[in-house]
């Protein structure tokens, strides 16, 4: 989409977790779900998505036509593309005599139908049945169902399987009448098992390539103990080495999952250098977000592609019960993604809200927010979570994550950590131009590489209402910043008593970011620090020495006139009356054990 953010509403979405007055965090199901679909709308019908009731075809149809025999209750019928991009979604009622619901202006190709048979009226009640059937479409078509009647054969999609080592795909399977309807099955009405041992099967259908080899996967249909069987053949998985792979850990189960096509599509724009390859773990949701564009956890490898449709690889498809806030998920990704794509360099960007370091009022919130799960990572397990090997960087596209604590937690694994001191645009990054300069030089350094994160995200024109801040932190100079932070913290303790008008001023004139949140320019800070004549020259001369270190941790840095006092890293400035109720969690995280700044913290007037 070429990095095109106008028709898009900023004001509405950042990349931070919003709160209501208790704190609790809003999903938007409610406050703004009419805003989501609305912008889904916008945003896939630009980029190849669904969401409407037509896919912008060629004038075929499909018609659902069901049989209600003695049932009651409603169906809740959608279509899908191939690609499983939402065409429309009907309801039929039983009661009002609906027995079919059409689908037009479609395109030829593959569809699939999903229905679900409620107890009540207009999709309520208990659910007593479902099915999903593909559709080959090449005219008008007929696809007949039946909530009732005697199994004479199971199908399974696809019919055979290819996997890769590592690979997964869903398969999905339905029963048919002897005159060809398809069957509504109870819910976990089919059963999945596996023979060999190349290949495994989840109970939800989910195949997974575990070694070289063929195999077979069965399919039991329990109300008529009819099976099915899948033939699969598992191939080697590595592909060819390059000279950049960028991870991309997209956890779009959010009120941010349109934004996610936005930058998907941004990838494929700048993606025709083979040597700087993107690889994406992107989850949505439909439970929470029927707009989404799909449902569950893919795998994907973008390919170069410039129309507005989402051109790239499902390498593998995880289905719906992969938890994105969970730390291990993080791990299995970026093990995977390194082994199967290796690269001469590797960096790793971190997709969804974030909260900097701490969590808010309700358990379990840091960053990568998964609504469907209610998880999120901590970032004192980002560390272990990251694993052993150097990266060459880390970018947060997410807010308020540029913080001290939240980079020194990282600073053994990776060389750089990018991101912005404030809450950026629920748009993030725009990805085109930010990587255009890795596309045209992947043998460039990566602090060269990685200042287009700054000067990319301050060029785009509808960003300039909002409060931008990018900054690029080389995590070697960490150490020295950090030894320059104890000892400033030492000397506030030792000078706490000629203090106590000190901290409200820095709080009420520091730069600060995020709402509500004690998050300030460490920079900053210390100039307003050193500008109060109650405070000692021993402390000035330690701030002075903070400052120093970092001007030589921030490689890049770039701020517009909205937050003109940032410096390229935040840090936890709260009271100590303020900070109690998190100390525990704050002394979890590596800066609190290397230096005496939660020290300083728990008694900061």
């Amino acid at each position: 989409m070429g990095g095109m953010i106008s028709g898009r509403i900023l004001p509405i979405f950042d990349k931070s977790p919003r709160t209501n007055a208790g704190g609790d965090r809003l999903t938007c199901v409610k406050s703004v779900i009419l805003m989501v679909g609305l912008l889904v709308g916008l945003i896939l019908a630009g980029c190849g998505g669904g969401g409407g009731s037509s896919s912008g075809g060629t004038g075929l149809s499909v018609t659902y036509r069901t049989n209600w025999a003695s049932s009651t209750g409603s169906q809740v019928v959608t279509l899908e593309s191939g690609a499983r991009a939402i065409i429309g979604t009907r309801v039929l009622n039983q009661s009002a005599g609906q027995t079919e619901t059409v689908f037009t202006d479609l395109s030829a190709g593959t569809y699939r139908v999903i229905a679900r048979h409620h107890a009540g009226t207009d999709g309520n009640g208990a659910l007593l049945g479902e099915l999903e059937t593909p559709l080959n479409v090449t005219g008008n078509l007929t696809t007949n169902t039946a909530t009732t009647g005697t199994a004479s054969e199971v199908r399974v999609d696809p019919s055979s399987l290819s996997l890769t080592v590592g690979g997964s795909r869903i398969l999905s399977a339905h029963a048919r009448t002897s005159t060809g309807a398809t069957l509504f099955t109870p819910p976990s009405g089919f059963g999945w098992t596996a023979v060999g041992a190349a290949a495994s099967i989840s109970n939800s259908g989910l195949a997974t390539g575990v070694q070289l080899g063929q195999g077979t996967i069965n399919v039991t249909h329990f109300p008529s103990n009819l099976v099915a069987p899948v033939s699969v053949n598992v191939t080697p998985s590595v592909a060819p080495r390059t000279k950049w792979t960028i991870l991309v850990y997209m956890n779009a189960a959010s009120d941010l999952h349109p934004f996610s096509v936005l930058n998907v599509n941004q990838m494929e724009s700048i993606a025709q250098n083979s040597d700087v390859r993107f690889v994406l773990q992107w989850k949505q949701t439909r439970d929470i977000y029927p707009n989404s564009s799909f449902d569950g956890t893919r795998r994907v490898l973008v390919k170069p592609d410039t129309t507005g449709a989402i051109a790239s690889e499902v390498i593998q498809d995880m289905g719906t019960e992969v938890d994105m806030g969970d730390k291990a998920t993080l791990t299995q990704f970026i093990n995977w993604g390194k082994t199967n794509y290796p690269a001469d360099r590797y960096g790793i960007i971190m997709w969804s809200h974030g909260n900097g370091w701490r969590r808010t009022e309700r358990p379990s919130r840091a960053a990568s927010y998964d609504d469907q799960t209610g998880n999120a990572i901590q970032i004192w397990e980002l560390a272990d979570a990251i694993g052993q090997d150097q990266f060459d960087f880390l970018a947060w596209d997410m807010s308020l994550m540029q913080m001290t604590e939240v980079a020194y937690e990282i600073k053994d694994s990776v060389d750089y950590v990018v991101g912005s001191e404030e809450s950026p645009p629920g748009e993030g990054y725009p990805y085109d131009t930010v990587f255009s300069s890795w596309r045209d030089n992947p043998n460039a350094s990566t602090r060269q590489l990685l200042q287009s994160f700054v000067t990319a995200t301050l060029a785009v024109p509808e960003y300039a209402n909002r409060k931008i801040s990018q900054s690029v932190v080389e995590t070697a100079q960490l150490t020295n910043l950090a030894a320059a932070i104890d000892t400033l913290s030492g000397s506030l303790i030792d000078n706490l008593g000629s203090l106590a008008s000190t901290g409200p001023f820095l709080r009420a004139n520091a730069q600060v970011f995020g709402t509500g949140r004690p998050y300030y320019d460490l920079h900053h800070m210390c100039t307003l620090l050193k500008s109060r004549s109650e405070v000692p020259t021993v402390v000035k001369n330690n701030a002075t020495a903070v400052q120093n270190a970092i001007t030589a941790a921030v490689a890049w840095e770039g701020n517009n006139s909205l937050n003109p006092n940032a410096n390229g890293l935040s840090i936890e400035f709260s009271s100590g009356q303020s900070f109690s109720p998190f100390a525990v969690d704050y002394g979890r995280m590596k800066l609190a054990q290397d230096t005496r700044w939660d020290q300083w913290l728990s008694q900061a007037p």
